[in-house]
C-alpha cells in the first residue's frame, strides 16, 4: 500500500475519510442483497454455501486422504460401480464409488440424483455393512434420496453390478444426531447388509448441516 504524501490538507483526509465510509456501505449493501437472493430460493445461506444433505459420519477405515467432491445438479459422467434401484421410490440411479471427505466424514455423490458406496467399507452383499448414501435436497430444489423416509418394512431395494442383482429387504428406519454413527455403522463382519445414509431433522444453520441422519437398514433376501 502507498502511504499519503504528509503534505495532504486536513479537507482531502476528510474526504478520503467519506469515500471509504461509502465504499463500506456499497459492499454491505451487496452482501445483504446476496443473502436475500439466496433466502427466496428457498434455503438460509449457511445452506446454501453448505452441502444439505451429506451424512457427515465420519469413517474408521480409510486413511489416505480424499478431498470432498464437487456437488452439482448436473449428471456424473465418471464410472458407476453399482446402480441403486428401490420401486417403492421409483428409485434407478447410479452408485459412484467415494471415500471420505477432509473432515473424515464419509464421502457423498457428484451429483444430487446419484448415490455414493462408501468403497473402503464391504461392499453390497459382502459380510458386514454396506452404507450407499444419497442428497436429501439441494438448494436448487430435491435430491435423489428426497422421500427416503417413506420406506417401510419389507420394500425391497437392489444393488445392480453388472449382470448380478443382489436383493435386499428393508428392516428398519432410525434417525441418528449427524455427530453420532448408528451401532454397527460400517461393521465389517456380520450378516451381509445395507445403509442407505441421507439427512434428516431440521437445519442446523450453526452447524451448517441438518440435525440428524435417516439411516435405513436393509438385509440381504
Amino acid at each position: 500500500m502507498q502511504h499519503a504524501p504528509r503534505r495532504l490538507t486536513a479537507s482531502l483526509y476528510a474526504s478520503l475519510a467519506a469515500l471509504a465510509a461509502v465504499m463500506v456501505a456499497v459492499s454491505a449493501a451487496l452482501a445483504a442483497h446476496a443473502v436475500v437472493t439466496r433466502a427466496v430460493r428457498g434455503h438460509s445461506p449457511a445452506a446454501a454455501a453448505a452441502t444439505p444433505s451429506l451424512p457427515a459420519i465420519t469413517a474408521t477405515t480409510d486413511s489416505a486422504p480424499h478431498p470432498p467432491p464437487g456437488v452439482s445438479s448436473a449428471p456424473y459422467h465418471g464410472v458407476y460401480v453399482f446402480r441403486l434401484k428401490i420401486p417403492a421410490l421409483a428409485i434407478d440411479a447410479g452408485v459412484e464409488a467415494v471415500g471420505t471427505d477432509g473432515q473424515g466424514h464419509v464421502g457423498v455423490p457428484a451429483s444430487i440424483w446419484d448415490a455414493a458406496w462408501y468403497r473402503y467399507g464391504p461392499a453390497p452383499g459382502q459380510p458386514g455393512d454396506a452404507v450407499i448414501d444419497g442428497h436429501l435436497d439441494w438448494y436448487t430444489g430435491p435430491a435423489l434420496f428426497e422421500h427416503l423416509a417413506q420406506l417401510k418394512p419389507g420394500d425391497l431395494v437392489e444393488v445392480i453390478a453388472g449382470a448380478t442383482t443382489i436383493e435386499f429387504k428393508v428392516s428398519a428406519l432410525n434417525w441418528f444426531p449427524y455427530t453420532s454413527p448408528p451401532p454397527g455403522f460400517l461393521a465389517s463382519a456380520g450378516p451381509p447388509r445395507l445403509s442407505l445414509v441421507t439427512c434428516g431433522g431440521s437445519w442446523n444453520s450453526r452447524a451448517g448441516t441438518y440435525s440428524e441422519r435417516l439411516v435405513v437398514d436393509a438385509l440381504l433376501v
